[in-house]
């Protein structure tokens, strides 16, 4: 059966990388086993440490994953974008090892652990996607550790500004994330992610936009800011 016979839910599928493989009627059988969910903004999917016996596959919106511990403090780990799939490594673990928080107005589609295990056994193929998707997640989660354990707050600064920044008019390289997001997405305070920008600022390599909430950081010097950024250790 054509593509063009299919469902607008059945076309999502169809486009997910790791469900590529899938034969058209695998995709229709995956469609009408999930069920489909709107959240708002603010909105948890799962909280760390829940018991996760679905998996996800985000269609419309923004997921953030992170860590906490017991006085709130956050450490972003990624952010999960339109038509990725997450929670994978939490359905075969004691509970989940991250929150899922909706940072934008989401539509999610969820599947049962025992019908993605039936889907799963029908095609060697997407077993191997599978493995390959869990791999990159673990491959991730190493690099954010080795940035955390062995890099500045400075050089990891500079990782995620670049890795969060848009082109605008005018060539301008725009970060719109507030100093409380970028203290999460570091691993650091408030106070020190302030102090950098300010250091930032002085060494010209960015500005801060006199408007907006939050107020927009615009990088002025990008190549100054990626050497920072591609370090390797402290010093």
């Amino acid at each position: 059966m054509e593509n063009e016979t299919m469902s607008p839910e059945q076309l999502f599928f169809r486009h997910i990388p790791q469900l590529s493989v899938l034969e058209n009627e695998q995709v229709f059988e995956l469609a009408q086993r999930t069920r489909k969910r709107k959240y708002r903004k603010g909105e948890y999917v799962f909280f760390q440490s829940d018991i996760v016996d679905h998996l996800y596959f985000l269609e419309i919106g923004k997921i953030e994953i992170y860590k906490s511990d017991i006085n709130g403090k956050k450490l972003t780990l990624w952010h999960i974008e339109e038509s990725e799939i997450f929670c994978l490594a939490s359905l075969y673990s004691p509970g989940a090892f991250a929150s899922a928080e909706v940072v934008e107005d989401a539509l999610i589609y969820s599947l049962l652990q025992s019908d993605f295990e039936d889907i799963l056994a029908s095609s060697q193929e997407l077993s191997r996607n599978f493995i390959r998707c869990v791999c990159g997640k673990l491959n991730t989660y190493s690099n954010f550790l080795d940035d955390i354990a062995f890099k500045k707050v400075e050089v990891r600064l500079a990782k995620v500004l670049l890795n969060n920044q848009q082109l605008f008019k005018d060539d301008e390289f725009v970060c719109r994330l507030s100093q409380d997001e970028l203290a999460s997405m570091v691993g650091s305070r408030r106070e020190v992610i302030a102090r950098c920008l300010k250091t930032f600022r002085e060494r010209g390599l960015l500005r801060i936009a006199s408007t907006g909430r939050p107020r927009s950081i615009i990088i002025e010097k990008y190549s100054e800011l990626q050497q920072i950024a591609e370090q390797e250790q402290c010093g």
